[in-house]
């Protein structure tokens, strides 16, 4: 499988499914750090598991990062542990999901945190098409909802 990543920014790229055969193709594209957002077994058993996508970025001189989760269910606290995750990931960096979506989206609303705190590498406002704004709004919007139901 050959890896066709996507550019967010300077920092980050995604793309689909990454093999262990795609590592040497990874690190040859210049990537330093390997970011897995999905699940172990959510393709069955075709799909390569997390430990063994480790050992071999590790070998071949990636830092690897795992954070798991389910498509359309990311919550603000995943979004704060990949946020604390990535800080200090050596860049670039390359996320992958089933179809890069989770990995993008996971990148982006860090982001949105980093505009609203300092970002330790990247300059604020860098996402792409105004989507930080977009997810720092919802982010925002889901407070305020938060906190009209508790009371």
């Amino acid at each position: 499988m050959a890896i066709n990543p996507v550019k967010i920014d300077d920092a980050f790229s995604h793309c689909t499914q990454v093999a262990v055969e795609d590592i040497p193709a990874i690190v040859a594209a210049g990537y330093k750090t390997l970011i897995n957002n999905r699940p172990d077994a959510e393709d069955g058993a075709g799909q390569p598991t997390t430990p063994a996508l480790r050992a071999a970025a590790e070998a071949a001189g990636l830092y690897f990062v795992a954070l798991p989760v389910i498509p359309n269910q990311i919550s603000a606290e995943q979004v704060a542990e990949y946020k604390r995750l990535i800080a200090n990931a050596p860049r670039p960096m390359l996320g992958f999901c089933r179809s890069g979506n989770r990995a993008s989206t996971l990148y982006q609303r860090a982001q949105a945190l980093y505009q609203e705190g300092s970002a330790p590498t990247q300059e604020a406002g860098s996402c792409v098409s105004g989507m930080c704004q977009w997810f720092k709004s919802k982010c925002l919007i889901r407070r305020l909802w938060r906190a009209l139901k508790s009371r």
